[in-house]
Parts: C-alpha cells; structure tokens; sequence
C-alpha cells in the first residue's frame, strides 16, 4: 500500500517559482492567441492569488467529515465554471473543496472536481478545476 504523505506548505522560494511560472504560462497563453480553437465556454480571467483546497475524508455534508489534508496553491484563472491553479509536485485527489479568499475574514466555498492535470515545469503541476457548486456556510470546513 502507498504510503500518504500531506502536501508540503509553499515556501518562499516555490511562491517566487510560481509567480515567474504564472507569468511564463501568461506570455505563452498570449502568443498562442488564435493559433489553437478553445472548448471553453465562459471566458477566463487572470486570478493570482494564494487558494487553500481542503480534501476531505467524504465529499458531500462536508461538516459531518473531517478533513484529510489541505493546502494552498496558487490561483492563475478563474471563470465562472471553474479555476485553474499551480503546485509544486502532483496532487491526488478527484474531489475537494477550495477557498478562494483564504486571508478575508469572510470566506466562501467551493465543492469542485478535477477535470485535469499537466506538468508545466521541473516542478509544478498546473491542475484545472470545476465547480460544481457553493459550499453551505453550515458545511464549511473548520480546521484548528
């Protein structure tokens, strides 16, 4: 059996990695620009900023489960179906809760699912979620 390890905080010097990958992905994101036909319906905004994802034991009734790990990552688009983020090393999990405004006292929720995963440098894997609905605040994640 696979032994479990939590995904490790960022640190300093990943979240300086992060920021050069971000803008890396923008300008290549930019000059590809009418070269490739996108599937996406709603349109996607730039969106940096620190996310914190909570995988829960169970997916739904969210407050009767416990967490099994969180973490923060890095945001880079939002659109109204979904975002996209960055972190360093490859993340297992189909289906989470994700936090937007980690750092506003008032905070919102969302259940979301992995819909893919791509390695985009030595390090970080960019991961691409889809939200499939608002958290209650009833069902809110509470960790210690």
């Amino acid at each position: 059996m696979e032994q479990f390890s939590p995904p490790a905080p960022l640190t300093d010097s990943q979240d300086e990695e992060a920021i050069r990958l971000l803008n890396d992905l923008d300008h290549w994101a930019d000059r590809c620009k009418g070269h490739y036909s996108t599937k996406r319906t709603q349109p996607r905004n730039t969106f940096r900023q620190r996310v914190a994802v909570f995988v829960p034991d169970g997916y739904t009734q969210f407050a009767e489960k416990t967490v099994h790990y969180s973490f923060e990552a890095w945001a880079r688009n939002l659109s109204s179906g979904g975002l996209s983020l960055l972190y360093p090393g490859q993340l297992k999990f189909e289906k989470a809760i994700v936090c937007l405004s980690p750092d506003q006292e008032q905070k919102k929720y969302f259940y979301v699912r992995t819909t893919r995963n791509r390695r985009v440098s030595q390090e970080f894997w960019e991961y691409g979620l889809q939200f499939e609905g608002v958290v209650d605040d009833n069902e809110s994640p509470l960790i210690d």
